[in-house]
């Protein structure tokens, strides 16, 4: 959007580059950067929300069950692994000062995304008609676009995209601590800064394998979809219940 002329490469190694420093530092450095974003973020979501009110139609929320029962919940249940973000609350427990404190940790940060994804879905639908919008990648940066505060603030996605790179190196930045900590305990080695380095090769070639958005699309919903499904929502179910049946036989 603003570094057409940029190469992606670049753009990829500046997200890397700020990934591998953060996730060096350890969890500690991260929740303390997420913890310091997190009210930022979570006001321009509200001000985005309520700054669009005057766009609302409420009629669009009309029809209700969108393209019908059978592609709402029979052909919409494989949209399931777009809740991928609750499986890292697997990840929370080793790494917890008080591990007593889990349940209501991971409660309620699944309380307050569940909140925002109503509002942000919520206001999308009244903003935007469901038959003419179909890109969900520039969704609330479409919504920044319809916001200006009279003559002196406009523009106002620039900040948006400010604050979306902030959280995607978040994002990221967890996201190579934990595969980091799975492969060190897989391996049974002590210290793993330099697998940040190797794991972040893997993803920067991946990224770049792709020759277009349309193709990473087409990836995502055919294959990354159903592979998510069976592994976090199958695999689980297994690893638990052998969980169970171990400790049931241990308590014996």
């Amino acid at each position: 959007m603003y570094f057409n002329n940029t190469p992606t490469s670049f753009l990829l190694l500046l997200f890397l580059v700020g990934s591998i420093f953060a996730a060096n530092k350890g969890i500690k450095s991260i929740s303390y950067v997420n913890l310091l974003l997190f009210p930022i973020i979570l006001l321009s979501l509200i001000i985005i929300l309520f700054s669009t009110l005057k766009d609302i139609v409420p009629e669009r929320v009309f029809p209700i069950l969108g393209f019908g029962v059978y592609k709402t919940f029979i052909s919409g249940f494989t949209n399931i692994f777009t809740f991928g973000a609750i499986t890292y609350l697997y990840f929370l427990m080793p790494i917890l000062k008080n591990p007593e404190d889990y349940k209501k940790t991971a409660i309620f940060s699944i309380i307050i995304s569940g909140i925002y994804m109503f509002f942000s879905v919520l206001c999308l639908s009244l903003v935007f008609p469901y038959v003419a919008f179909s890109d969900d990648t520039l969704s609330m940066y479409l919504l920044t676009r319809r916001i200006t505060f009279g003559k002196f603030f406009q523009r106002i996605d620039a900040m948006f995209i400010l604050f979306w790179i902030l959280s995607v190196l978040v994002f990221l930045s967890m996201n190579l601590y934990f595969a980091n900590s799975v492969i060190k305990k897989l391996i049974n080695i002590k210290h793993g800064k330099e697998l940040n380095y190797s794991i972040s090769f893997i993803i920067f070639s991946i990224a770049l394998s792709y020759s277009s958005i349309a193709q990473m699309k087409t990836i995502l919903n055919i294959y990354i979809k159903y592979a998510f499904i069976a592994l976090c929502l199958v695999l689980s179910f297994i690893i638990m219940f052998l969980a169970y049946l171990k400790h049931k036989r241990e308590n014996k």
